[in-house]
Formats: structure tokens, C-alpha cells, sequence
């Protein structure tokens, strides 16, 4: 796509302010120049990540790492470059991350839910054996360690010791000359610093004297010797730590290939976390570009949209098949160039697999070219005037339209002669749309106006524009043109008012009646609005109403099931207890029975 026209619409600052939420500065770098993707396979699959990252996003819990420093260039050049310690922590640091991100991968079901971010991360090369390796004979400061050589850790000791040993010796040597005389290093030898006075050059070697002139810095004769030996050690051991780092160097660059693949893998991964988190900044959705509409819902422009959210009005517009080029008209300071922006933006997003503020739902067509006519584009060093510029911009973008083109044009035949300037917009529009490209204009000339009745494939738009503030109300309605309200701006700015009735007397009459139609139904719009407004207020408190009554109809309905309920249980609790009481009162009878029977059994007896 046209650099130019990427470049007046903002691109790369959106892209910018992408990278910035990259951990990696070579991240950062490949946001930073990131362009509409071409090959329509390999932008489908970018999206697909981009739209399984965003979900990955929106859970809990970490799923990417990188090194925390740049490799940068440590790895590129000749091959038997020495590799700083610096360096090696560095491809330490990349390695360690990439088996991090291996292991936070390997949580239950995590693959199953993000397969394509899955792949990406079973696609990163382990390289264990060089991460051991580096770990166990570096340092987290970058030392040398004791393990990575069993010869520097003998030298080490012994040096160690040596050291100790003549420090032991120096102390005792220099403790005859007083309690201010005491042991340090000179260069990369141990020394004592005693008094000068009195001090006899026969019995050391003098290597400094101090600040003051009164103290000496004196190597004793008697420690000579192990001084050579712990210089000696000292540049085993030096030689021995570099051996070290150049056959981990040698290592590095044997997996170089490896190395680079998982660098490159985590990379990849840590771009596609940086596009989740600005998606969550600017409440962006993944947009696959396809099909025959170009349809934006609650679209909004992206660095508005970080800058000011509370303040950005969502853009609703919808172009169709039969219907591709939107004329769009209205005053000035209403919104237009936004609106152009936020098209151009939202189409060169979804081709460069960045997210779009926008909500589901929204779609936009292939688009193989944007060409964009935006702003004062004077060129001095080609002696080329405001109006030339423009005419050098439309005529390409005459020249790229086409059905997978979207053209933007702000101010479409302003420069010069009216009449000429809207003939030849006219001629430009009608080309465009006869072309099949996609396109919205923007324009002040009233004939234009009427194009989308005239010419087969181009609607009307206007944004909304509160004449009684002076100021845009960054709505945009589609379907009706807008007026331009220029003597009623300068009316309302104090314009004097002569000039302002001369001016209506010598405006045409069928401009005026154009411009009061077109205001006419801007009100009707407005009164419209209104009343579906309060329809719909109406509506939603029947609605409230009719679901507050059926609550209240429930409520009663439970209550009285409740008390059937309990009315059910008691009286069959009754029943029971009733029945229970009768059979007692039988028992006892027959009881009562028996005896007056046996009683008068008895009596007979007697």
C-alpha cells in the first residue's frame, strides 16, 4: 500500500504506540514497522494468533517471557567472534526464558484452547543442554564459575589461600612500625604502608609514597617471591576464565541456528502479547478483512481513542456492494478528517493484523491499495503549489481505483474555481464509482450534494454539527447531506451584519433552498431522534413495569403455592395425629371391654 498515504493517516504512530507494549526491543522494532500484510494466507493466519492471543490476554496468568537484554547484533557477523561475558548472559537470559515459556505451556488444556499460539510455543527449539551448560560455568553477574573448570577452581583455592597467607605475614611484618602502619595493595601487589621517617630502604622495596609525603608503600624482600607467585596465579586464572568463555562462545555459535529460532519464536510471541494488551487498552477486536461490505461499528480512531477515551463519539458506518462511495459533507471543524482517518485506520489495521477499536460485528473488504488526499501538501523544492499537490494526488488515485482500492479525499475540489473544482470532483467521483473502489469524500460544494441521487453507487453523510455552541457533535448520519452554515457561523462569531445581508442577497437562490432543505432535515432528524427517544424511554418503562408485575405476579403465585403447601402438610399432619388419637381411643375400649367383661365373669363366679 502506498507509504504516503499510510503515513497521513498516522499509521505509524498507531504503530508506535503498539510497540511500546512490547517487553523486547526487538519487539518493539517489528511492531514499530509493521505494514498491511499482502498474501491473503498469511494475513488470515496472523489474525487468527492475533485473535487467539486476545483471548489468551483477557485470562489470568502469565504465557510469554523474553530475555531481559537485547541480542541485538552478538550474533550476527563472523562466526568466530569472541563472545563478551555479557553477551553469554544475554543468550543465558533468551534461553532460560524460552524454557520458562515451554513449561508455562504445558498447563492442562491450555494447548487445546490457544492451539495456534501452542504450535508456536512447541516450535521453539529447547536447546537444554547450551542453557545447562552456560548456567552451571556463568555467574548471574557474569563471572566465571568454579564449576566450569575443575583447573580454575584449583587456582582459585590456591590463590585464595595465598593470598591469605601473605596478608597474614605482611600484617605481622608491618605491626613493628606502629599502630597507623597497616597492609594494602599496590597495583596488583600486597604491600605495607608504614612511617617514612626513620624507615630504612634496605629492608623493601618503596613503591609509592603516600599523599602527605609522611607514609611509604614498602613491599618487604621477604615477601617477594610470593608476590611473583600470586601474580603468577592471578594470570593462570585469568587465561583460564577466558579459555572458559571462548569455548562457550564456540558452543553459542555451534547453536547458532537454534538459538536464533527460539529468539526469533519468542519474539513473535511477545509481539502478538504487546497487540492483546493494546487491544485491551483501546477496547479493540481482531478484524479479518473479507466479504463485499465495509461496515464499522462503534469504531473509533486509535490514538483518539488513548489520548481522550471518555471523549471519542463511535463512528456507525456501513458501505455496500451496489453502494461503495460515501460523500460526505458538512461545515468545517465538524469531523470529517476524523472521520476519513478512522476508516483509512480501521481498513490498514485489519490488513496489518493490528487490532481495531471497534465492536464485533464490524467488517471491511480486501483492499489491495489506500490512496488518501489529506491536508496542505505545498511541495517548495518542486515548485509545486497547495492545489497542484492535490491534483497529483487524485490523479493517482484516479489511476489505482479500482474494487479493491479504498480511496479518501478530504475537501474534494476545494483550491480553486468553484464551479471547475466541483466539476471536476464530479467527474473524479463519478469515475470512482463507475471503478468499483471504495471511497469516501468530503466536500463543501453544494452541487456534490446531490450526486448520491445522480450517480449510481454513492450515498450521502454528514456529521452532526451543534450550530447554537459552534462545535461538533462527531456523529456521523448517514444518508443526509450536511449544510455548511457559513453565514450562520459568522453570524453567531459577531460577523458585521451589513456585510452578512449583502452576502445572503448574492448567495443563489437555489443554494439558500438547498441549504434550508438540507437544514430542514437535520431538525426533522433531530425531532425524530427525539421522539424515539422518548418511545423508547416509554417502551423500556413498560417493559420495567411488565417485568416488575410479573415479579410481583410471581411472588404471589410462590407464596400461595408455599401456603397450599404448608396448608397440605398440617392438615395431613392433623389427619395423622386425628387417626392416631381414634385408634388409642379404640384400644382403650376394647381394654375397658375386656375388664367389665372378666369383672361381671368374676361376680357370677362368687
Amino acid at each position: 500500500m502506498d507509504e504516503h498515504s499510510l503515513s497521513l493517516l498516522e499509521f505509524d504512530r498507531v504503530t508506535a504506540s503498539v510497540a511500546a507494549c512490547a517487553a523486547s526491543a526487538a519487539a518493539q522494532a517489528r511492531l514499530a514497522a509493521a505494514r498491511p500484510i499482502a498474501d491473503r494466507t498469511s494475513r488470515a493466519a496472523e489474525c487468527a494468533r492475533l485473535a487467539e492471543a486476545m483471548r489468551r490476554q483477557a485470562e489470568s496468568g502469565e504465557w510469554c517471557e523474553v530475555g531481559e537484554v537485547d541480542l541485538g547484533a552478538a550474533l550476527e557477523g563472523e562466526r568466530e567472534r569472541p563472545l563478551e561475558a555479557a553477551e553469554l548472559l544475554a543468550v543465558r537470559g533468551w534461553l532460560a526464558a524460552g524454557r520458562r515459556v515451554a513449561e508455562l505451556w504445558r498447563s492442562p488444556g491450555l494447548p487445546e484452547r490457544f492451539p495456534l499460539l501452542a504450535a508456536g510455543v512447541r516450535g521453539i527449539p529447547a536447546q537444554e543442554s547450551l542453557r545447562r551448560r552456560l548456567s552451571e560455568a556463568l555467574e548471574p553477574d557474569g563471572r566465571v564459575s568454579d564449576a566450569a573448570s575443575p583447573a580454575l577452581a584449583r587456582m582459585r583455592r590456591e590463590l585464595t589461600s595465598g593470598e591469605r597467607a601473605l596478608e597474614q605475614r605482611l600484617r605481622a611484618w608491618a605491626h613493628e612500625f606502629g599502630e597507623n602502619a597497616f597492609v594494602t595493595r599496590h597495583g596488583d601487589r600486597f604491600v605495607a604502608l608504614v612511617p617514612a621517617a626513620g624507615f630504612s630502604r634496605r629492608r623493601g622495596i618503596v613503591h609509592d609514597v603516600s599523599g602527605s609525603a609522611q607514609s611509604l608503600y614498602v613491599e618487604p624482600l621477604e615477601v617477594c617471591e610470593a608476590n611473583n607467585h600470586l601474580l603468577e596465579l592471578r594470570s593462570g586464572v585469568t587465561e583460564e576464565e577466558h579459555r572458559v568463555l571462548r569455548e562457550l562462545a564456540a558452543a553459542v555459535w555451534d547453536e547458532r541456528e537454534g538459538v536464533l529460532a527460539l529468539v526469533d519464536a519468542l519474539v513473535s510471541l511477545d509481539a502478538l502479547r504487546a497487540r492483546a494488551r493494546w487491544a485491551a487498552r483501546v477496547n479493540a477486536i481482531a478484524l479479518h478483512p473479507g466479504g463485499d461490505r465495509l461496515h464499522l461499528r462503534a469504531a473509533r480512531h486509535p490514538l483518539l481513542a488513548l489520548a481522550r477515551p471518555e471523549q471519542v463519539v463511535p463512528l456507525e458506518l456501513e458501505l455496500a456492494s451496489d453502494a461503495r462511495v460515501l460523500m460526505v459533507s458538512g461545515p468545517n471543524m465538524g469531523g470529517k478528517t476524523v472521520l476519513l482517518k478512522t476508516v483509512g485506520l480501521a481498513v490498514a489495521c485489519a490488513h496489518a493484523a493490528l487490532p481495531v477499536p471497534a465492536a464485533e460485528g464490524s467488517c471491511v473488504p480486501e483492499i489491495d491499495d489506500i490512496r488518501v488526499d489529506l491536508g496542505d501538501e505545498q511541495s517548495v523544492d518542486q515548485g509545486l503549489s497547495t492545489f497542484a499537490a492535490h491534483l497529483r494526488r487524485l490523479a493517482a488515485m484516479a489511476e489505482a481505483a479500482s474494487p479493491r482500492a479504498l480511496l479518501l479525499a478530504d475537501e474534494l475540489g476545494a483550491g480553486t474555481d468553484p464551479e471547475e473544482g466541483a466539476a471536476l470532483a464530479r467527474a473524479l467521483v463519478e469515475h470512482f464509482a463507475a471503478r468499483g473502489a471504495w471511497g469516501v469524500m468530503t466536500s463543501h460544494l453544494g452541487s456534490l450534494k446531490r450526486l448520491a441521487g445522480e450517480v449510481t453507487g454513492v450515498v450521502n453523510g454528514s456529521m452532526e454539527f451543534d450550530l447554537e455552541r459552534l462545535s461538533a457533535r462527531d456523529r456521523f448520519l448517514p444518508g443526509i447531506p450536511g449544510a455548511s452554515h457559513a453565514l450562520a457561523v459568522a453570524e453567531r462569531m459577531g460577523f458585521p451584519a451589513g456585510l452578512l445581508a449583502r452576502a445572503r442577497t448574492l448567495t443563489p437562490e437555489e443554494s439558500r433552498a438547498l441549504e434550508r432543505l438540507i437544514g430542514d432535515l437535520h431538525a426533522r432528524l433531530r425531532a425524530l431522534e427525539t421522539e424515539q427517544a422518548a418511545a423508547a424511554a416509554a417502551r423500556t418503562a413498560a417493559e420495567d413495569a411488565l417485568a416488575e408485575h410479573r415479579r410481583a405476579t410471581e411472588v404471589g403465585r410462590q407464596t400461595l403455592e408455599d401456603l397450599r403447601r404448608r396448608l397440605t402438610h398440617e392438615s395431613k399432619a392433623l389427619l395423622a395425629r386425628s387417626r392416631e388419637l381414634w385408634q388409642t381411643v379404640q384400644r382403650e375400649a376394647r381394654r375397658a371391654d375386656k375388664s367389665r367383661t372378666s369383672a361381671e365373669a368374676m361376680r357370677g363366679s362368687l
